[in-house]
């Protein structure tokens, strides 16, 4: 299950947003964090920890968003 992912850039203050799965990446405006599936790339611009260059205001998945996912699955 991919996970749903919104994330601030530290530097540029885009916010990225993701609802299901990515076909290509989204880039913040600057070029410092990209989400592409399942994976956050950052630090493009400067050699920055995860922390320095992005806040992740993501919710973690419930357990009906789980179960939910795990019936279609099922069918």
């Amino acid at each position: 299950m991919l996970k749903k992912y919104r994330i601030k850039c530290k530097l540029c203050g885009d916010i990225l947003q993701t609802k299901g799965p990515i076909k290509n990446e989204i880039k913040c405006s600057c070029g410092n964090i990209s989400i592409y599936s399942d994976y956050i790339g950052y630090g493009y611009k400067k050699h920055l920890s995860a922390q320095e260059c992005y806040e992740d205001l993501s919710e973690p998945i419930s357990k009906e968003e789980l179960e939910k996912y795990f019936q279609e699955i099922d069918k």
